[in-house]
């Protein structure tokens, strides 16, 4: 599913939470965009070294996540949200997960 497509479909589901009709999207959410395999994890240590202004695209979409999810007025500071729902930002979701793979290739790890 392109991020695109996973846009609309958060932003469907956001409407549809804010009428009191969808129950766990925050499940729903996390499910498209920061399990392993969802797009924004999606292969993101070819990231490192990309400049700021691809990952701020990035980044928007993780905020509209993170505002949908806990019902975050859009004027309030995003950092508290993402503290609270224990998600990094995306650069260093991108410095993390190449981190990882760097200690499992070196240890071993990874097979």
């Amino acid at each position: 599913m392109l991020l695109s497509e996973q846009c609309r479909v958060m932003l469907t589901a956001g409407r549809a939470k804010s009428q009191g009709g969808v129950d766990g999207i925050e499940d729903v959410i996390t499910s498209l965009f920061l399990k392993p395999t969802a797009c924004l994890d999606y292969c993101n240590s070819v990231l490192y070294g990309v400049t700021d202004n691809l990952l701020l695209r990035l980044q928007s979409v993780q905020n509209a996540a993170a505002r949908l999810i806990t019902r975050t007025d859009r004027r309030e500071h995003i950092s508290p949200v993402l503290q609270k729902l224990h998600w990094l930002p995306v650069r260093q979701r991108v410095d993390s997960k190449l981190a990882t793979l760097m200690f499992k290739s070196l240890h071993g790890a990874i097979k």
